[in-house]
């Protein structure tokens, strides 16, 4: 009969268990002679050419299965591993690996009370542990060449975590999570490069963790995370020259408005095409005019956000052609804004030549790492520098083997297959509106008010979700003034939405989309989605009445 080996819990003891008899046999010294795991059961057998061998057929055994027995073995087996690694805390390591086995041992009840003490026993007899940092340098210290690799500082025995040097005390100490070969294979295929910072998923030692993403045949990879201590050019000039020494070029690059990152951009690599987000640019002058309580005017709003699309040499002259449609007194603060801040430079908010008009692939990443897999579900900022490296770890493993082979990939940063074709047909519409503009058909203005005629669904979902973050909320609003009229369903752009509701309360789909999201998270066998407009998770959308 087949057989099992198994570390047992007591000293110098293995376990073999027997999967056709679901029996439990103990073995000491590696010894060829084994007996019951039960002290009272006088059953025994023996090991022979790597297969068990009942030793004597009169003695059986007095009691049934052993197969929980089997599992809770393997359960501290792997217990002690990782208590050993002493990368996460004792209790989330505990909880993490007792919901896997749970079913398997349900006869045996163990609780992280009753294991507590030896657990933290356990872990000062490992000599591999590492202490929580309470600074950069007590990570540096342990980060290759002044530590060897270990299971955290490594990937596929590559090198994980790098130490950029640091040029001056403004440009603070930056840390950068990639491999070599993942950074060298992905780059040198990529045609654009999308730059964006996030806030969260980092410990409070760090101010903020930058992403870069390298878009390979439509499908965008977060290929480079650094973890910075400042927000200064001369953090940026560090990253971006470490990354130049290695051989990473850039060619086309969309970030958002940020000057020192632009700036240090531009002195690495002079001959880039730098793009600005079109979504950020519509979303500074909805901030402008909330935060100034000047009087909204959604249409305005939104055909200055349209200026984007023009070549950079015909915004200005459009600019101030929109501008002469509108003489209300309340709107001189706003365009006194746009003058100050955008139309002195209009390169710096064009996208005409850019393939992509936002970099809604950085925000889906960023919104995507809540929800992977669930391991950044009980995060916080306390969290040990060493817990969330190796839950990076866990996500950069996953991009470098979709990497590898992205026919198959499911994962948020992929341009999602139900939204391509709609894609599609927007640029499709742009393509001919900017051959009309340049045989002379349109002026810029008309291409504005077609652009704002044409009601993308993104503009509809940018302005939702906008208001949703930023509405003031002392601001004294009519229930019909702050109500979002919704004519048309988010996604198709075509049927009158039905009302469905996400557990956000957002109200935006027909009743065919709506099934079909349905129908996609019972293939999928998940309870949880995105709601279309602010991407928050919930659980499958209610349909309410028909509008």
């Amino acid at each position: 009969m087949e057989i099992i080996k198994i570390q047992s819990k007591r000293e110098n003891c293995y376990c073999y268990y027997v999967p056709q008899s679901e029996q439990l046999y103990l073995v000491k010294n590696e010894s060829l002679f084994l007996t019951c795991y039960i002290p009272k059961c006088r059953a025994s057998g023996q090991i022979k050419d790597s297969k068990f061998i009942i030793y004597d057929t009169e003695k059986t055994h007095n009691h049934g299965s052993q197969k929980y027995q089997y599992y809770y073995l393997k359960f501290w087996a792997e217990l002690k591993e990782e208590i050993k690694r002493g990368i996460k805390s004792n209790k989330i390591i505990f909880d993490e690996i007792y919901q896997r086995y749970r079913n398997n041992i349900s006869p045996i009840i163990v609780s992280y009370s009753s294991v507590e003490s030896t657990l933290r026993k356990l872990k000062n007899k490992s000599e591999d542990v590492f202490p929580t940092p309470h600074s950069v340098e007590d990570i540096i210290k342990y980060i290759p060449p002044n530590h060897e690799l270990t299971s955290v500082t490594s990937l596929n025995s590559e090198q994980l975590l790098h130490v950029i040097p640091s040029s001056c005390h403004q440009a603070g100490q930056n840390i950068a999570l990639f491999t070599n070969t993942a950074l060298n294979s992905i780059s040198s295929h990529s045609t654009m490069a999308f730059i964006d910072a996030t806030y969260n998923y980092f410990p409070s030692i760090f101010y903020q963790l930058l992403i870069i993403h390298f878009e390979v045949q439509k499908h965008a990879f977060a290929t480079i995370m650094v973890f910075m201590t400042r927000k200064t050019f001369e953090a940026y000039d560090d990253i971006l020259r470490f990354l130049k020494a290695r051989g990473v070029l850039l060619t086309s690059v969309m970030t958002d408005f940020e000057i020192a990152l632009r700036k240090a951009i531009k002195e690495n690599y002079p001959e880039v095409n730098l793009f600005g987000c079109q979504f950020h640019f519509g979303q500074a002058i909805l901030r402008y005019v909330q935060v100034n309580k000047i009087k909204q005017n959604m249409g305005l709003i939104r055909k200055l956000s349209s200026l984007a699309f023009l070549p950079s040499h015909l915004i200005k002259d459009t600019y101030y052609e929109l501008k002469s449609q509108y003489s209300d007194n309340d709107f001189i603060i706003l365009f006194r804004y746009m003058e100050r801040q955008w139309i002195k430079k209009p390169s710096l908010i064009s996208v005409y030549g850019c393939e992509h008009n936002t970099n809604n692939i950085s925000e889906a990443f960023n919104s995507y790492l809540k929800n992977y897999e669930g391991i950044f579900v009980n995060f916080t900022k306390n969290m040990n520098a060493w817990v969330v490296f190796d839950l990076l770890k866990t996500l950069y493993s996953k991009v470098v083997s979709q990497f590898e082979d992205y026919k198959e990939m499911n994962f948020a940063l992929q341009l999602k297959s139900r939204q391509k074709n709609k894609v599609l047909q927007k640029k499709n519409v742009i393509k001919s509106l900017y051959k009309q503009l340049h045989i002379g058909a349109i002026t810029s203005l008309e291409f504005v008010q077609i652009i704002y005629d044409s009601k993308f669904e993104e503009y509809l979902i940018n302005e939702m979700a906008m208001r949703a973050e930023y509405r003031d909320e002392n601001e004294e609003e009519s229930e019909d003034e702050s109500r979002v009229v919704i004519s048309r369903c988010v996604i198709c752009v075509e049927h009158k939405p039905i009302i469905g509701q996400f557990d956000c309360r957002h109200i935006c789909l027909c009743k065919t989309c709506m099934e079909a999201i349905i129908e996609n998270m019972e293939r999928d066998q998940t309870n949880e989605t995105l709601c279309c407009i602010c991407r928050a998770v919930s659980s499958k959308p209610k349909q309410i009445f028909y509008a």
